[in-house]
């Protein structure tokens, strides 16, 4: 029997923005936003991990809190001038 392909969630959640601080922890409808997209995450199935990566400690609590595993930013990482694709690699 083949063994299926992992496939994981990565959910990219900086602190830091120019237009809205902490926009990931903004309420909607009475949740942070951040638990829209790990929510779905674990909703679809699709996923055998869910990965935010942030530079905020409260935005990882909250992550924690929802049961996705966190990946503390190095500063290097956490400016607006960074492609999420340098975050994953």
């Amino acid at each position: 029997m083949l063994e299926q392909k992992k496939c994981w969630a990565f959910i990219p959640a900086r602190g830091g923005s120019k237009s809205i601080k902490l926009k990931n922890l903004v309420k909607l409808n009475g949740k942070p936003l951040i638990d829209f997209g790990i929510q779905a995450s674990y909703t679809s199935k699709l996923f055998d991990r869910v990965i935010v990566s942030t530079d905020h400690n409260l935005i990882a609590e909250r992550s924690l809190y929802l049961g996705a595993e966190v990946d503390i930013r190095p500063n290097l990482f956490c400016g607006d001038d960074i492609a999420v694709i340098e975050v994953v690699r």
